[in-house]
C-alpha cells in the first residue's frame, strides 16, 4: 500500500538526469555583445556545415543549396576552422 511518501516509479529518487550546460547571457556592452554574437554565429555555422557534411552533402552542393560560388563555400569553410571539414 502506498501512503503518499514512496516515489510514484520505483527508484525515481535515484534517475539519473543529463547535465545542462547553463545559457549565457549576451552581454549589454555593445562591443562585446557584438563579438559574443559574432562567436554565437560561427559556432552555428559550423554545426550546420558539419551536420550537412556528415550527411554525406558535398561543398559543391552546399554552395548551390545557398546560392553561392564552390570557391567561396570552401573559403567559408577554412574560415570557420578545422571543425567543419
Amino acid at each position: 500500500m502506498k501512503n503518499g511518501a514512496e516515489p510514484a516509479l520505483p527508484l525515481a529518487h535515484a534517475r539519473q538526469t543529463a547535465s545542462v550546460t547553463p545559457l549565457r547571457a549576451v552581454p549589454l556592452d555593445a562591443a562585446t555583445a557584438d563579438a559574443a554574437l559574432a562567436q554565437l554565429l560561427r559556432r552555428l555555422a559550423s554545426d550546420r556545415l558539419r551536420d550537412l557534411r556528415d550527411d554525406g552533402v558535398t561543398v559543391a552542393y552546399i554552395a548551390r543549396m545557398y546560392g553561392v560560388e564552390q570557391g567561396t563555400m570552401e573559403e567559408m569553410i577554412s574560415a570557420l576552422g578545422p571543425g567543419t571539414r
